[in-house]
């Protein structure tokens, strides 16, 4: 759609068919537990004249004195893009667990690595999902760059990711509201020295093992 095109009315019959087949799905699920609230997530998508209204989403980068933010990977899908999501859904807390175990093997081995601290728990009751693990290098204690730093893991096979850069900073905040580098020092602060080590369910205790043993090269090789 378009910017001031009409909103489509949706097919009654399709409507129907859509709701038919739901239902079918809830029986042969059960309409409790965690797959009634994925399907309950899927099914709640945008509002489409809102959608309608605010343009087309774009994969792009927006142009000069367009007020639209470029479309990222967790917007809402399509339902076919959606179903193997829902399909993983009752593996959702063996991955949790799993995940858990795994941070809790990092935290426990960054007691004694000096030059690099994961990020401090939050002071309230929670369900962590360890989606990443991320660490915060001390650049002040060592003589090489977060750059430098990750081009030495990836030289030992470790690959890390940056996940959270600062968002003042990204092309968009800057060109439409003016926002630069010292706008925000503590978050450029932070931006300069985050980085996430690798995190999933198919890791095992020795590949903790090998991404701290990196780790703790890297940092006894480039202290100040």
């Amino acid at each position: 759609l378009e910017l001031g095109e009409p909103v489509p009315q949706p097919d009654p019959e399709a409507m129907a068919r859509m709701e038919r087949e739901r239902q079918a799905r809830e029986a042969s699920q059960g309409k409790t537990g965690i797959l009634r609230r994925a399907w309950g997530m899927f099914r709640s998508g945008p509002d489409v004249s809102r959608a309608a209204q605010a343009g087309k989403p774009t994969l792009s980068p927006p142009q000069e004195g367009s007020t639209s933010i470029p479309a990222t990977p967790s917007e809402p899908k399509m339902d076919i893009q959606a179903a193997p999501g829902i399909r993983q859904m009752d593996r959702l807390e063996s991955f949790i667990e799993r995940r858990t175990a795994l941070a809790s093997l990092y935290n426990h081995a960054f007691r004694e690595i000096d030059g690099a601290t994961p990020l401090s728990p939050v002071p309230y009751p929670h369900v962590h999902s360890w989606h990443l693990f991320v660490i915060k290098l001390e650049l002040e204690r060592l003589n090489i760059d977060r750059e430098r730093f990750l081009k030495e893991l990836k030289a030992r096979n470790i690959g890390a990711g940056i996940h959270f850069p600062a968002v003042h900073l990204q092309p968009y905040y800057q060109r439409r509201y003016g926002y630069k580098v010292g706008d925000f020092p503590v978050a450029e602060q932070a931006s300069e020295r985050i980085l996430s080590l690798p995190l999933f369910p198919e890791m095992v205790e020795r590949d903790v093992r090998d991404v701290v043993g990196a780790l703790s090269e890297i940092l006894a090789a480039h202290r100040r």
